[in-house]
Formats: C-alpha cells, sequence, structure tokens
C-alpha cells in the first residue's frame, strides 16, 4: 500500500513529514537546528503530539501544508521502503 503524506510547516518553521501506513500515523518532526524526532500512532494528531513533545515544543502550533514535488516523494518513498 502505498503511504498517505502529508508535508506540514509550523510557524517557527519546524518540518512535519507524516503518513499513514493504514494502520498508524508515523511522524517525523525536523526543526531547523538540525533535531529532529519522530513518533506513531493510531492518530495523527496524537503521534505529532508525542514528537513536539519529544523536542519540548509547544504541543499546540498553526501548521500549512506544503507543496509537494513528486521527484521529492518518490525519493522518500524509496528511502522508507528501505
Amino acid at each position: 500500500m502505498t503511504p498517505h503524506w502529508i508535508y506540514e510547516t509550523d510557524e517557527a518553521g519546524n518540518g512535519h513529514r507524516c503518513y499513514f501506513d493504514g494502520e498508524d500515523w508515523h511522524v517525523l518532526i525536523e526543526c531547523p537546528d538540525g533535531n529532529r524526532a519522530a513518533s506513531s500512532a493510531p492518530f495523527r494528531t496524537d503521534a505529532v503530539t508525542k514528537a513536539r513533545l519529544k523536542l519540548g515544543l509547544p504541543v499546540y502550533a498553526t501548521t500549512a501544508q506544503q507543496p509537494v514535488d513528486e521527484l521529492v516523494l518518490a525519493q522518500i518513498n524509496r528511502t522508507s521502503d528501505e
């Protein structure tokens, strides 16, 4: 199954990469300073909350979805399959 990807950036510039594998949401948050944290949960909001708490970020943040280049998406899908 091809995962459903969502890419978002919050107001502080932290990138959120989220995908649904058919059962759980998997989230990777990457901060501009290089820190990153990952988490998984049945609901996307729970996975994002857990990852943000690991980084010491506020749980609630305003996010905006980012357009995704299809070539970048294909590369990420290949990387996540390895």
